[in-house]
């Protein structure tokens, strides 16, 4: 069997030592070496064309920032981000090298046996075996959005988001191209480490001109505010309020996109929009069928133009997608049909 060849960069002799034994206990991956900065990292990536990368953050002479941007212009790689602070300064950074293509971040590891710890070290496993399959070259998203008029009710009142791996790239583009008066409220369920929601959503509301919230239980839904739940729940809809769910993950998935859409399709019907973007795996299908059979929109991003293209494709070989935009036209889509509400 073919290992999984593994790239360390983290500037700490004890994280790397530490990792190398975490990583080499698995017999699906193999570390290939180590870099003690950024531009070390950038270098042995060209020259040993690693399937993963796993990068820090804070490092000398070169940041995880600076070197994922250049990796991913000039040896397109999975790119793994690990901090061990959930400060806001290093988690900016840490979704700004998502901006610039790395595709997840995580929790670094501790040596010190913590009550997270099993699962940190199980969600770093599989992220790295998930992630070795990953195409990451730079796609161009080009096309003009074209409307199918028959496709398009003339009222809908509420848009629901589910998204993956390279969600949050995508859903910065689509925030921050909406205008600053858009009415429609928008509740995203996007798979992400426990820990992370709130920078992301402090980092999306840096871009863009609507007001981007951890949603709270029994709120009133508001146009053009942009719902996240907490770390830990299911976000769901009843009688134009946020209902949080702290139940088990659906599936291995919380939120669980399709507990987010089957709520929207019970309580908006025909007014519900269902857009499913980048991801691995079918989370969303059965959501989006609810929608469909209630005479609601259904949008997938158009699979070229994913980091990951299992969850849109789900839907659109279940023949759900009533249309199949690249992230611009999703973007010039939404704003035509709110300018219709």
């Amino acid at each position: 069997m073919k290992k999984i060849k593994v790239l360390i960069v983290d500037d700490s002799p004890f994280t790397i030592d530490y990792l190398n034994k975490i990583l080499g206990e698995d017999p699906e991956i193999e570390v290939i070496d180590f870099a003690n900065n950024g531009k070390e990292g950038l270098e042995k990536t060209k020259k040993l064309s690693p399937d993963i990368v796993v990068m820090d953050i804070e490092m000398p002479i070169m940041s995880g920032i600076e070197a994922t941007e250049k990796i991913m212009k000039e040896k397109p790689t999975p790119i793994i981000i690990l901090t061990s602070s959930l400060n806001t300064r290093n988690l900016y950074k840490s979704f700004d090298a998502i901006k610039n293509g790395a595709l997840e971040i995580l929790n670094k590891p501790t040596s010190r046996p913590t009550d997270e710890w099993d699962e940190t070290i199980k969600e770093l496993l599989g992220t790295i075996k998930r992630a070795s399959k990953i195409n990451v070259f730079e796609k161009k998203w080009t096309r003009e959005s074209k409307l199918n008029q028959a496709n398009l009710n003339s009222r809908y009142s509420v848009i629901a988001i589910n998204s993956s791996t390279g969600g949050p790239r995508i859903l910065n583009d689509i925030f921050s191209n909406l205008r600053e008066d858009f009415s429609i409220p928008v509740i995203v369920a996007q798979h992400i480490s426990f820990g992370f929601t709130q920078g992301l959503v402090d980092w999306l509301n840096i871009y863009s001109p609507l007001n981007i919230k951890i949603a709270e239980d029994d709120e009133i839904l508001k146009g053009g505010d942009i719902y996240f739940p907490p770390d830990g729940a299911h976000v769901t809809v009843k009688n134009d309020r946020i209902k949080l769910l702290y139940a088990e993950p659906v599936r291995g998935i919380r939120p669980s996109g399709n507990v987010l859409f089957e709520s929207m399709a019970n309580n908006y019907g025909k007014e519900s929009i269902g857009i499913i973007l980048t991801g691995m795996g079918k989370d969303g299908l059965n959501g989006a069928k609810k929608i469909k059979e209630l005479g609601g929109l259904i949008i997938a991003q158009e699979p070229d133009s994913t980091i990951v293209a299992s969850m849109p494709e789900a839907v659109i070989n279940n023949n759900l997608a009533d249309l199949i935009l690249t992230p611009n036209d999703i973007i010039n889509t939404i704003l035509e049909i709110e300018e219709r509400k």
